[in-house]
Order: C-alpha cells, then structure tokens, then sequence
C-alpha cells in the first residue's frame, strides 16, 4: 500500500501542477472561480489516466471506472471550490487560495479511488463491471 500511496502522490502531483498551471494561467483573465474550475478540467485526463494505469492498476471498465470518477471527482471539485471560497474570503491572495484549493482533497480521493472507483477484482476474472 505504501508503493500505491507513492504512485498515486506522483500521480496526484501531475495533475495538481497541470490543474495549477491552467487556472494561474486563467486567473489573469478570468474569475477565479471560473479560472478553478478551467484548472480542474485541465487536470480531469492526467488524473483518471494516470490513478487507472499508474495508482491502482485497475482492470475496471472504463464505462464502469470513469461515471465513478467523474462522481469522486467532482466531489472533490466541490470540497475545492468550497476551499477556495474560504481562502479568498480570509483575504489570502489569488495565488495562495488556489493552492489551498487544489489541496483540500487528496486524502478523501485516495480512499474513495481505491475503495470504490478503481477497486481491483480479486476473483480470477481478467475484468470487472
């Protein structure tokens, strides 16, 4: 589990840095909220892909694991936005509510991840629903 944990952390810091970059990016023309949410779409793709292959291994479907993780994620989103909210209104700068955005919530995604989204078959079956 240790291994999982690194893997889902190198993972999980791609598409943090590519979720950041999108919405520092998006931030000079855009709302932060919505500069936030361009930012979690840019990191949508990195995310599912690499926990699916990389984190988990998992031998789930895709029209099983991806409605899964879109629900997880945009959990996550949520608990981001909700973060973002907090961060602004305590006066933090732009730059600094993004990062406490983005950081709310890997721990909470790692277990639902592997709990339920990507949960791997432990029968002798080579994929599950």
């Amino acid at each position: 589990m240790v291994s999982q944990i690194a893997r889902f952390g190198a993972v999980g810091i791609c598409a943090t840095l590519t979720s950041y970059l999108v919405a520092l990016l998006a931030a000079g023309i855009v709302s932060p909220f919505l500069a936030n949410g361009l930012g979690y779409l840019g990191g949508v793709g990195v995310s599912y892909f690499g926990h699916r292959r990389f984190t988990f291994r998992s031998n789930r479907r895709h029209a099983s694991a991806f409605p899964r993780f879109a629900v997880a994620s945009l959990c996550g989103l949520a608990a981001s936005y909700a973060a973002l909210a907090a961060a602004l209104g305590y006066g933090l700068p732009i730059w600094t509510a993004l990062l406490v955005s983005i950081g709310v919530v890997p721990l909470v995604s790692f277990l639902v991840m592997r709990a339920w989204v990507f949960k791997v078959a432990r029968t002798g079956s080579a994929e599950i629903p």
